[in-house]
């Protein structure tokens, strides 16, 4: 079992087995906009009894730039939370850069920019590689039977669980590293 995590308070957990298929999936659970530790502890349990031989990719990720203090304290007490439910559960993991994983999960896929922007001067600013927008279509590619999409009574919506995705090319990518 390949296990996939992005972490975030839209974050998900992904599993596939050996060959590729989808197994499970998981949101990171909350309470009024806080991680529910009792649920988010239970999925890591789960895990542990659930599956043998399991091994846990996770984002490697750190502050973004331009964050707020109270977003980035949040955000690694999320990616905190993680480790020691990882630690805990004695479940083997192994962290992986962002461009790591997606230098090889967007392979094929054509690159989708933001839009550029003027700065003081009047010079353009050619605009940063959209991830989230690559990472749907790499989605769609690898798993095309995988579901991922917010439903609201009974209807699709045209969006997508973006923490979910991220954690499916995570195992992905996971899952070809140990199978190479």
């Amino acid at each position: 079992m390949i296990v996939g995590i992005d972490p975030g308070k839209t974050g998900g957990i992904v599993c596939l087995d050996n060959s590729g298929n989808f197994m499970e999936s998981f949101i990171i659970p909350k309470i009024d906009g806080d991680v529910n530790m009792k649920a988010f502890a239970n999925i890591f349990h789960h895990l542990a009894e659930h599956y043998s031989d399991v091994h846990v990719f996770v984002e490697d990720v750190h502050a973004l730039y331009g964050s707020s203090a109270g977003a980035t304290f949040s955000f690694g007490k999320i990616c905190g939370q993680i480790e020691m439910g990882l630690y805990t559960c004695f479940l083997p993991h192994t962290y992986v850069q962002p461009k790591a994983w997606q230098k090889v999960m967007f392979g094929g896929i054509e690159e989708i920019r933001k839009p550029s922007k003027i700065n003081k001067k009047g010079k353009e600013i050619k605009g940063r590689r959209d991830t989230k927008a690559m990472a749907e279509l790499a989605y769609k590619k690898y798993f095309p039977d995988v579901d991922f999409y917010f439903t609201e009574k009974g209807n699709k919506s045209k969006n997508v669980r973006d923490g979910l995705v991220d954690a499916i090319l995570i195992a992905e990518w996971g899952r070809r590293k140990i199978n190479k």
